[in-house]
């Protein structure tokens, strides 16, 4: 079935190129795509992918496609994608079992690197994730077909807001997991060691095999 999904998936990276994504973008939707097949799976995210039953929907099985997907092809073909939203991997180090935990994310650029928020679809706990970082800041990311090692700092205060207020122009169904969840979602700046940033060229990964 994964096998199948990515099959479809690269299929569709292949005939239909949506509208790049912008994080300065003054709309407070998701960036509209530019083919049917995109247009068609923005109205549904749109309409019920905030609600509580598409969380678990896509927790058990649009996370663990996606990650599959990105790992595979270093970032270049993701669910977030195919929709025009800037998508990642990022690989995080288990703070309790040191391996290896990765994981699908929206991002913003922000500051020379990329930022993303743990939202967890609105569940009341943090992001397994945000923990990992919380202990081991070092990480890595992939995105566009590149990976890069990136170290993570969990930001605060105006600067968070200035972050938050970029997050909401990807959609506003962030706040709606942040009132949802009863905290404050945690948000990190994931800053690309040396001088790799977002838009910067970067030695492309081998592909996965």
């Amino acid at each position: 079935m994964m096998k199948s999904a990515f099959v479809a998936l690269r299929a569709v990276g292949r005939r239909h190129r949506t509208a790049p994504a912008s994080s300065e973008a003054k709309g407070r939707r998701l960036p509209r795509p530019t083919t049917a097949v995109g247009n068609a799976a923005f109205r549904v995210l749109n309409r019920i992918g905030w609600t509580r039953w598409a969380g678990v929907l896509m927790r058990a099985v649009m996370v663990p496609l996606d990650t599959v997907v990105q790992a595979r092809t270093n970032g270049r073909l993701s669910a977030g994608r195919s929709l025009g939203v800037p998508s990642l991997l990022l690989t995080t180090t288990g703070a309790r079992s040191g391996r290896p935990r990765p994981t699908p994310l929206f991002y913003v650029d922000h500051a020379g690197g990329y930022a993303v928020a743990g939202s967890n679809f609105g569940l009341a706990h943090h992001p397994a994730w945000t923990a990992n970082l919380l202990h081991n800041p070092a990480a890595v990311l992939s995105t566009a077909g590149q990976r890069m090692p990136v170290t993570a700092r969990l930001v605060t205060g105006p600067e968070r807001e200035d972050i938050w207020q970029k997050i909401l122009t990807l959609s506003t169904g962030y706040q709606t997991y942040n009132d949802r969840s009863g905290r404050d979602l945690r948000i990190f700046h994931l800053q690309p060691t040396g001088a790799h940033g977002p838009g910067q060229r970067v030695v492309p990964a081998r592909p996965r095999t």
